[in-house]
């Protein structure tokens, strides 16, 4: 997730959020392109522009639809 999404999906403005990070991270500079890889930077950002959130996974397994041919037992 990018600044710019974390922005966006939270409802606040960019330098909220980048200030939320710099108190989370103060090593590494961000900016609105900069992906946030470290979770545990991206969960006390958001901590501490008072939302909540909800990790989902982004996987797709699709499940086997199709009809198959049943036979009956004797």
């Amino acid at each position: 997730m990018t600044v710019s999404e974390l922005a966006a999906s939270t409802g606040r403005d960019i330098n909220d959020v980048m200030d939320a990070i710099s108190l989370s991270d103060s090593f590494k500079r961000y900016n609105r392109n900069t992906i946030i890889e470290d979770p545990n930077i991206l969960y006390n950002a958001v901590r501490k522009l008072g939302a909540k959130f909800k990790v989902i996974s982004n996987s797709k397994k699709e499940k086997n639809t199709q009809d198959c041919n049943i036979i009956k037992r004797y």
